[in-house]
């Protein structure tokens, strides 16, 4: 099933900034930087292109397979946020499975949910750090894209060490590169390293930047959805 045929499949008719110049670089497939405020629509901007990949994997991914796509987050408040937003975007694409492991449950209840195996999975670093040392049935093997959303504020509440740890872990746990997106709203020396450890040869994106432009140059909603297709 191809993606992204109709623009109404994700509801998105005019993008913002952000998503126009960031999602066809990430549909790309490289890693990207971007330097964006709370509020400008970054979510779809990293969203779109997981949605793309994870319905395009053939055969076709199964729940049970274990998570391809993982979303870090400062906040339980983001995580349930930003899943609200993925179940939009997977109606069309039933059997890719997202699940929530941010706190505020049963560490059981977290178990039992991983155990089936979702498929893209949205968490704080230190909960996500818990599980993929202590729940056997966690695998990170098959892990393609890495979300650190809001890393300056991950750093902020202290999350700078779980990150290092999770990224040894896939580093170590996954044969091929894993694309990863950071997004942050300033560009701290502590952001800057985060994205030396993270990052390979990214692509940077500066949203505030482009919005004081009136000659931005955003592509089309159609160009971003072509260059996702890969048309």
């Amino acid at each position: 099933m191809e993606v992204l045929k109709s623009p109404n499949v994700f509801h998105f008719t005019n993008p913002t900034v952000v998503q126009s110049a960031s999602i066809p670089l990430i549909c790309k497939g490289g890693d990207v930087m971007i330097k964006s405020e709370t509020g400008s629509g970054k979510t779809l901007s990293y969203l779109i292109p997981i949605v793309q990949r994870l319905q395009s994997i053939t055969p076709k991914i199964e729940r049970g397979d274990g998570a391809y796509a993982i979303i870090l987050v400062p906040t339980r408040e983001l995580c349930v946020q930003i899943e609200e937003s993925i179940k939009k975007l997977l109606l069309p694409f039933f059997w890719i499975v997202p699940t929530v492991i941010c706190g505020g449950q049963k560490r059981k209840s977290e178990q039992s949910r991983l155990r089936k195996g979702p498929n893209a999975i949205l968490s704080k670093p230190g909960r996500l750090l818990d599980h993929a040392l202590h729940t056997s049935t966690l695998s990170l093997k098959n892990v393609q894209m890495l979300v650190l959303d809001e890393a300056d504020r991950l750093l902020d509440m202290g999350f700078d060490q779980q990150l290092r740890d999770l990224l040894s872990l896939l580093n170590q746990q996954v044969s091929k590169p894993v694309q990863t997106v950071l997004l942050s709203a300033t560009l701290s020396p502590a952001i800057q390293k985060l994205a030396e450890l993270s990052l390979k040869s990214p692509q940077f994106v500066d949203a505030d930047r482009l919005r004081e432009k009136s000659d931005v140059g955003l592509v089309t909603q159609r160009d971003g959805i072509e260059a996702c297709r890969g048309g």
